[in-house]
């Protein structure tokens, strides 16, 4: 969909300023941005905020891999 927009966006506008003038079109191209900025302002206030829990440090072992194919495996990537 993001290249589709990439691609209809600018022929959608270089039509709607053929049809109309470059100030209707550029009027015309406020309005998604003003609807999108009031659905953020809307979805910041009625979002329930978290609860803050009780975070446990994240502990990582590499050392057990190491020691299998898999550390092999990693080793040659890293020297390359």
């Amino acid at each position: 969909m993001d290249n589709l927009g990439a691609i209809a966006g600018p022929l959608l506008a270089i039509a709607l300023i053929a049809v109309t003038s470059i100030r209707i079109a550029i009027f015309v191209s406020v309005i998604p941005g003003l609807l999108s900025a009031a659905a953020i302002v809307y979805a910041i206030r009625h979002t329930a905020m978290p609860r803050q829990q009780h975070h446990q440090p994240v502990r990582i072992t590499v050392g057990p891999l190491l020691h299998r194919p898999l550390g092999r495996l990693m080793i040659g990537i890293t020297a390359f």
